[in-house]
């Protein structure tokens, strides 16, 4: 615990990995052989193992995973926690224990993965080497095995705590368990200090493995070669055909039918499988247009056509194609662009996934809990909250739930009226029911690119700039439903709901749970859900130049985005994501530098990466009367530097990373939010582990 500026207590993990241990072994193999002096036969094969151990949470028995009846059996508890129990109407009825495991440490997953895949194929020439053709068929194998250590069963740590002196002893069940009993020689330490004995904490580990199975199958031929001589020069084609065959098989170690021993913390899981499977062919041409002209800005002109057909298993056929062009201007100037247009059938997940549950962010949180910071719901200045309030008493299904009959509110008001969740009030999660869609229809994306490169301009020596802008548009977006988009268009956020109906489509996805009133689930299937549209510009600028007995050199790239914006669901309001960190982070630009120098064997490099400070991923959703308290990462400056030296058969590597120790930026803070546990980072973004350095030799035999 640590006390924030605030005043509020912040919880911090310390028991996970900033650095995950990893274990590699590989093996790859390739021969050819000539058949003839225009073809050869090849094969190839490779194997992967990875062995990945990681560090979760410490396991939540609260909620639905608490321990619901603690007998008042004389055991030995807490004087205070007696004189409770004593001041009820009943001092003999049980009682129920929340309590987070620290004693039992963070769970760990240990995920192997082995991977192989095996290639065949014939290649050759034709027209003395004009034309080159190859055809192959390959097979792979994706096997994952996923083990989680100290990931306690909820109903052998409910036994064990049921227990006398909770579960000191032998722990059997009332027939006596047919042999079957959990050991437990010092007792689960609930309330004392101590350290519990290893049987204790093996007879309530589950165990849980789960296991994914890929497949992919591919059979594949190519031609590419000159068709004939244009005036401009020589037209060129690619064409070939493929076909692809995907499959997979998810089985987990907890499903949905396994009632009798279900992991702490988790969510019951689903079987998955399925296979889909698609044939293509595809033409490209080149297309010198004119070249060598006398025209003043035209030295050549290149057309590049494309088409591709793909016939799916799951989405029919479908049509791919491209136009782009490059149009020489001068020695000094090429300017490139096109259109291109691309078609992308659901995958696997998105068409076959079983209902599975999983805990998405809820930012403005429960429209029916008087927390909630959503205008439109039960707060006292909603002009409809009477509506909503028969609304969420609809979806619960009856009136005798704790939404009409609670008496613990923070507000102190009794009733629908002053109605949240036990504890805590302010729960910004939500439980998704994600499920595979087999009528989702294929997306379709349309790109329009134009741009320059700039070769050595008024003469600086050895300088060359690139300016790429694109932008981009997908209709028919495949994405699963936002739980919040649910919840909005149920509560007629916008005008979806006006009579407040519990028929309502939106409404139909939404679950509560029928004795507390709180909220249980959101059904978010997979379906073809908006829009998206982006634009924005890459600029890249390369130099170098003599400096004393070496070379100097920069490179330097930025990503400049303009706009990210995509719609949650069709005719649902626009979600302008620039500048936030959704989406996994939309920086309105990105900054890439490398300073080198070169002087015969040795290398030096200098990268420095800097990102501007952005809003937090829920800043995405403000609108005009709603604005997130939720905080997104200040300015963020990276440098690491390497070296290479190069003698004789070994080259000799060097480097430190996050050379000046620069600290992670937190993505979610929300001082002003109260104890929220919300002061995280991203190490996908932000470097956690600190300066280090490394050393390596590569020898050549």
């Amino acid at each position: 615990m640590v006390k924030k500026a605030n005043g509020d207590l912040q919880q911090w993990n310390t028991e996970g990995y900033l650095s995950t241990p990893l274990e590699r072994h590989s093996l790859f193999m390739r021969g050819t052989y000539e058949l003839t002096d225009t073809i050869s036969t090849f094969a190839q094969a490779n194997y992967t193992r990875v062995e990945v151990t990681q560090r979760g949470g410490i396991p939540p028995a609260i909620t639905v995973w608490q321990a619901p009846t603690v007998p008042r059996d004389g055991r030995a508890l807490p004087p205070a926690l007696n004189t409770l129990l004593d001041s009820r109407a009943n001092p003999a009825a049980p009682w129920s224990l929340f309590q987070v495991l620290e004693y039992n440490g963070p769970v760990e997953p240990v995920n192997t993965n082995d991977v192989w895949q095996v290639m065949a194929g014939l290649q050759g020439e034709l027209f003395d080497g004009d034309w080159t053709w190859e055809a192959y068929g390959s097979r792979g194998d994706t096997r994952i095995v996923a083990e989680n250590y100290r990931l306690p069963s909820l109903q052998r740590y409910q036994d064990m705590v049921y227990g006398a002196n909770f579960g000191k002893g032998v722990v059997t069940r009332p027939d006596g368990g047919r042999g079957y009993a959990l050991r437990c020689t010092t007792g689960l330490p609930v309330f004392q200090d101590f350290t519990p004995s290893t049987d204790c904490l093996d007879s309530i580990d589950t165990r849980l493995v789960n296991r994914n199975v890929l497949t992919q199958e591919i059979l594949e031929a190519n031609l590419q070669g000159g068709l004939f001589d244009a005036p401009a020069g020589e037209v060129r084609f690619a064409a070939g055909a493929s076909y692809r065959a995907n499959g997979f098989t998810f089985m987990p170690g907890n499903p949905g039918g396994q009632v009798r021993d279900n992991p702490i913390g988790v969510f019951s899981s689903a079987a998955t499988g399925g296979k889909i499977n698609v044939r293509e062919f595809y033409g490209e041409l080149l297309i010198p247009v004119v070249s060598d002209t006398n025209i003043p800005f035209v030295k050549n002109i290149d057309l590049e056509l494309g088409y591709r057909y793909s016939d799916f298993s799951t989405a029919g056929g479908q049509d791919t194609y491209k136009a782009l062009f490059t149009w020489g201007v001068s020695d000094v100037v090429t300017i490139r662009g096109g259109y291109q247009q691309a078609t992308r059938a659901p995958n696997i997940a998105e068409l076959f996934t079983a209902p599975t549950q999983e805990v998405v962010p809820f930012p403005n949180q429960d429209p029916c809990s008087v927390t909630t910071r959503y205008p439109f719901g039960n707060v006292a200045s909603n002009p409809n909250r009477a509506k909503v309030q028969d609304l969420c008493r609809a979806i619960i299904g009856n009136n005798t739930s704790q939404f009409d009959t609670q008496t613990f509110s923070i507000t102190g008001i009794p009733g629908p009226s002053g109605f949240h969740r036990q504890n805590p009030p302010f729960f910004p999660l939500e439980i998704a029911i994600r499920q595979g869609n087999t009528k989702v229809a294929p997306e379709v994306g349309k790109t329009f690119t134009l741009g320059a490169v700039i070769t050595e301009p008024f003469g600086w020596d050895n300088l060359n700039v690139t300016v790429d802008a694109y932008n981009i548009e997908i209709t028919d977006a495949i994405n699963p439903l936002n739980v919040a988009t649910a919840y909005e268009n149920c509560f007629n956020a916008n005008g979806t709901n006006p009579t407040y109906s519990r028929t309502n489509e939106w409404c139909m996805k939404i679950r509560r749970n029928p004795i507390t009133g709180d909220r249980e689930e959101v059904d978010t299937p997979f379906d073809n859900l908006g829009a998206l549209k982006t634009r924005g510009a890459d600029v890249s600028v390369n130099w170098s130049t003599a400096v004393g007995p070496g070379v100097f050199n920069i490179s330097s790239t930025v990503n400049y985005l303009d706009l990210f914006e995509y719609q949650l669901a069709p005719n649902d309001r626009i979600v302008d994501a620039t500048g936030t960190l959704d989406q996994g982070g939309l920086f309105d630009y990105q900054l890439f530098n490398r300073f080198g120098y070169s002087w015969e064997n040795l290398n030096v490099n200098l990268i420095w990466r800097h990102l501007p400070d952005t809003g937090s991923a829920a800043a995405a959703f403000d609108t005009a009367t709603l604005k997130t308290t939720v905080e997104g990462p200040g300015a963020y400056n990276m440098f690491n530097l390497n070296a290479t030296y190069n003698w004789d058969k070994y080259v000799f590597r060097f480097g430190i990373d996050n050379l000046l120790d620069e600290e992670p930026e937190l993505t979610q803070s929300n001082p002003r939010g109260g104890d929220t546990d919300s002061d995280v980072t991203n190490p996908g973004i932000y470097d956690v582990l600190g300066r280090r350095w490394f050393f390596g030799v590569q020898a050549s035999f």
